[in-house]
């Protein structure tokens, strides 16, 4: 809630109801249902309000029910989690069909006349304004979203139509300075991807180092990765528990987010409820490997050697275990071949099924995957020039993460700045927004005392009229 003593005195706070339309009722369209509409579906709007795809159409006989109906110039507010939460929302731009329809899962915002819509969205884009909004979802888990009553609650800081057209051209001007930032440190976060890529590939194919590796590959056996593996076992998961345990000690779950390539973060896990532990042989150990069925958008799996975890931790049933004894080969060798770009390709082709079904690393296919094994001063010098190489790139890539959550803690220090009216000087030949404000409660009244305008005559002669079509408005 804002407060009106800290405000500029031409400013006025007020509830969002009166600067825009809270899910404002469909007009009745003048077209034939032939006629074309654009179509928005929520993933044509972007996070962090940074951009709308209105070029998809469709004829107004598929969208005129069952879709929320916006016009230009309208604020689109995603309600359901976790969309709201990343900031997925829209200005309606110029519509060249006219009609606008799309997901059900937006609130529409219209604004007023004491309100611009860019004003509007960026109230709403701001981090305090989603927590509390987050706050605030009613629904099931998964389906969590905000309601209108949320919104109708809200209160806006109004100041003069001047100055609010002068604080979002300031807004634009810095956020457009940050995102060339935003986008250079992003494009160095790939580059970094790909070294890291090329890194791993260069390793499995004695390219690393040449002077060194080359011979040792030369003479490299190529193995099938089933002969140095000792065991192969999906994790644990409640539907294969036989019996309560008859320990009440504490055990956790690993979360499937625990195994980032080459790197295992010990403290991803959620408890189990004390008495269902599960037999140990799920538990976790130093020296394991750990493989993901699948990466996200079904890619192949990615790979981590366990180095340190803590006690009476337990893989999920999500993600093998690997235990590998074999004197020829070290685990920290097979850790960087699997997470190659080669041997991921290979995996790749091994998906089974469809959603996270992912890699089946029981079956003979992937037992038969032949890798190189040099010998095993070789191995280690590899593993050395490989962690070294990409410890730099883990270095680089967290500063490059630091910047960006800078940049994003100076958006919304620009907003906050906007919303408390500090971010542009005010202007004393701006009409208050009080003054405008009653001016048009006084132009109201006189309209609703004097009825409405009248209707100008049609003009005679028109050809016939297209049919009214009608939709619901989406509440």
């Amino acid at each position: 809630m804002s407060d009106q003593t800290k405000l500029p005195k031409s400013w006025k706070v007020v509830p969002l109801p009166s600067a825009a339309s809270i899910n404002p009722p469909k007009r009745k369209i003048e077209a034939t249902e032939s006629q074309l509409a654009h179509f928005v579906p929520m993933a044509c709007v972007q996070e962090e309000f940074s951009g709308i795809d209105v070029s998809t159409t469709r004829p107004l006989r598929e969208v005129l029910k069952g879709y929320t109906f916006f016009q230009e110039g309208d604020v689109l507010f995603a309600k359901i989690t976790p969309c709201m939460e990343n900031g997925k929302l829209a200005v309606v731009p110029a519509l060249e069909h006219r009609w606008g329809f799309g997901s059900t899962e937006f609130h529409v915002l219209r604004a007023t006349e004491i309100a611009l819509p860019k004003w509007i969205a960026h109230f709403v884009s701001q981090a305090s304004v989603r927590r509390d909004a987050k706050r605030s979802m009613t629904g099931s888990a998964g389906q969590l979203r905000v309601t209108a009553l949320w919104l109708n609650e809200q209160e806006l800081p109004i100041p003069p139509l001047a100055e609010q057209a002068r604080i979002i051209a300031k807004i634009e001007e810095l956020f457009s300075d940050l995102d060339a930032g935003v986008a250079a440190l992003k494009r160095a976060k790939a580059n970094l991807k790909r070294y890291r890529a090329a890194v791993l590939k260069a390793a499995v194919e004695g390219k690393l180092t040449e002077e060194w590796q080359h011979d040792s590959f030369t003479n490299a056996n190529w193995v099938e990765i089933g002969t140095l593996l000792t065991s192969v076992e999906q994790g644990w998961s409640p539907k294969c528990e036989r019996a309560p345990s008859s320990s009440d000690d504490e055990w956790a779950v690993m979360k499937t987010s625990a195994v980032l390539p080459m790197q295992f973060l010990a403290h991803e896990n959620k408890r189990l409820p004390i008495r269902l532990a599960p037999e140990t042989q799920f538990e976790v150990k130093s020296g394991d490997l750990l493989i993901t069925r699948a990466r996200p958008r079904n890619r192949a799996a990615v790979t981590c050697l366990v180095r340190s975890s803590r006690p009476r931790l337990i893989v999920c049933d999500k993600v093998y275990r690997i235990r590998c004894d074999n004197l020829k080969v070290m685990p920290a060798y097979l850790e960087v071949v699997l997470n190659s770009p080669p041997l991921l390709d290979e995996l790749d082709e091994m998906k089974t099924g469809i959603s996270d079904s992912g890699v089946n690393l029981t079956q003979q296919k992937f037992r038969r995957l032949k890798i190189p094994v040099p010998p095993l001063q070789s191995q280690r010098r590899i593993v050395d020039d490989v962690e070294d190489r990409l410890s730099v790139a883990t270095v680089a890539e967290s500063e490059i993460d630091n910047s960006l959550a800078r940049s994003s803690r100076l958006r919304q220090s620009i907003l906050k700045q906007a919303f408390e009216g500090k971010l542009v000087p005010q202007d004393p030949t701006d009409e208050p927004a009080s003054v405008l404000l009653e001016r048009l409660r006084a132009s109201r009244s006189v309209h609703e005392r004097n009825g409405k305008a009248a209707t100008p005559a049609r003009t005679r002669g028109r050809r016939a009229k297209p049919q009214l079509l009608e939709g619901r408005a989406d509440q």
